[in-house]
């Protein structure tokens, strides 16, 4: 009864559908009650009735996004694609950012719920790699009509196109699918045919979320781009694991610079070691490279070891060095080490649990470690190799716990706000603060506590707490 008088209300004048599916009348009243305290109206609700069938189905649906009144109004709005948006929840999303897409999602009479829905989310990938070449929707409407269609109506060509298609461009272009492909690496074994120059790199729209990080990250002070050249390995999903990488055939004898790149993620696992054999290159110049448009991730266990001057790493989303939680012990869980500088950078958020920078003092005293995050550098336990000479760290807030700056160093740290009194850090977690840096728990400077204004009057004389 009750759901007859919400089907009343919802303005549905045909109740078959409800009668014929009594038994499911439960699961449609709590499916309405979520969608009204989502904040979506009775009246829109008609399809729910009508469709009385798939109750259990809109009630499914309805306890995952719940609260979400964009996703449940997609769903409720779209009562033929309810079986697929089951099958594949994911597809919610892509439907609720493109409305127009729905036509060519529906699947076709007789097609089975799993079958649509794979047959959906392929086409949705289709749309996200099609969006990112700048495909206006009419454009992907079309394309995933002549999908659906298939080969069945089309017309053989009578004739030869006047011109010829570049196909230099062409080719290129789908040689740099190679973007695309995971890479799983180990015992220092590089595949070579994965290694492409950097104008190769450039010139390719697959390759376009990496360059764009590359860019940001490689800026020179003055804002101009970075005009080196180098080679590196592309992939989709890349996993670095445990071996000695000998870069010497792939390096460039002219370059300076060789680098790892993933598209999605990159991830270094093991004892991993990089160096360059060819003694065209010279070490004390030589740097390498890792580089992802999406996350970077160096797991509990490992060491990266470069037998050249200076490692960076650079990651468009967040950047994990070391477990996801610190031991309470401190333990050295991850090691980076390079001859005289390493740079870590995040356009998102930088993470260092239990770890160490190591730098050897080639140098003579000009070693330098670069800590940056565009959001929040989070530190939990950190040591530096006593050659360091420079540490600088800057994000809009940065959070220290057990960090040891070595004596003799020169300290950097910049947030969005800068010291307090034109001087201070916060000292514990009970005064932490977003936009500045805070001192939470065990921060030293060559052994020495600093916990306090005092302690950092008497020991802190090198460390400079600055503001953007």
């Amino acid at each position: 009864v009750e759901a007859a008088d919400l089907a009343k209300e919802a303005g549905v004048d045909n109740l078959d559908s409800l009668f014929e599916n009594v038994e499911k009348a439960e699961d449609l009243v709590e499916a309405v009650a979520l969608a009204e305290e989502a904040g979506l109206d009775i009246a829109d609700l008609d399809s729910v009735f009508e469709n009385a069938e798939d109750a259990g189905t809109f009630l499914e649906l309805a306890e995952k996004f719940e609260g979400d009144e964009g996703k449940l109004d997609t769903i409720f709005n779209n009562a033929e694609l309810v079986d697929q948006f089951a099958t594949d929840s994911s597809l919610v999303e892509v439907v609720e950012e493109n409305p127009d897409l729905v036509e060519v999602l529906k699947p076709t009479e007789g097609e089975d719920a799993a079958a649509a829905a794979a047959e959906a989310k392929v086409q949705a990938e289709l749309i996200k790699e099609l969006e990112k070449l700048g495909l206006q929707k009419d454009e992907l409407l079309l394309i995933l009509e002549d999908i659906k269609a298939g080969a069945s109506d089309l017309e053989a060509p009578t004739n030869l196109p006047d011109d010829t298609p570049g196909g230099d461009d062409l080719s290129s272009q789908f040689s740099g699918l190679s973007i695309l492909e995971d890479r799983s690496l180990s015992d220092g074994l590089l595949p070579t045919n994965s290694v492409i120059s950097k104008a190769e790199a450039h010139g390719n729209s697959f390759y376009a979320a990496v360059e764009n990080v590359y860019l940001e990250v490689s800026m020179e002070e003055d804002g101009s781009p970075n005009n080196e050249d180098f080679n590196l390995l592309t992939g989709r999903e890349v996993l670095l694991g445990a071996g000695t990488y000998d870069l010497g055939d792939v390096y460039g004898s002219d370059n300076e610079l060789f680098v790892f790149t993933a598209h999605d993620s990159l991830t270094m696992s093991g004892d991993l070691a990089f160096k360059v054999s060819d003694e065209s290159v010279d070490s004390a110049e030589s740097m390498i490279g890792f580089l992802s448009a999406g996350t970077l991730q160096i797991v509990e266990g490992s060491t990266v070891k470069f037998a050249g001057a200076e490692i960076g790493l650079a990651s468009a989303d967040t950047m994990q060095i070391g477990p996801a939680t610190a031991s309470d012990d401190n333990t050295i869980s991850v090691s980076l080490e390079a001859d005289s500088e390493i740079g870590l950078r995040s356009l998102e958020d930088l993470v260092i649990n239990n770890s160490e920078l190591r730098t050897r003092g080639i140098k003579g005293g000009l070693d330098e470690i670069h800590l940056l995050a565009y959001n929040e550098l989070a530190i939990d336990g950190l040591k530096f190799s006593s050659a360091v000479r420079q540490i600088h760290m800057e994000a809009m807030t940065i959070n220290l716990r057990n960090v040891m700056f070595p004596g003799g160093s020169t300290v950097s740290l910049k947030s969005l706000y800068g010291p307090l009194d034109g001087k201070y850090p916060t000292f514990g977690t009970e005064n932490q603060k977003m936009g500045r840096v805070n001192f939470l728990k065990n921060v030293q400077y060559n052994q020495q506590l600093l916990n306090s204004r005092a302690a950092f009057d008497l020991h802190g004389g090198n460390v400079h707490i600055l503001g953007k």
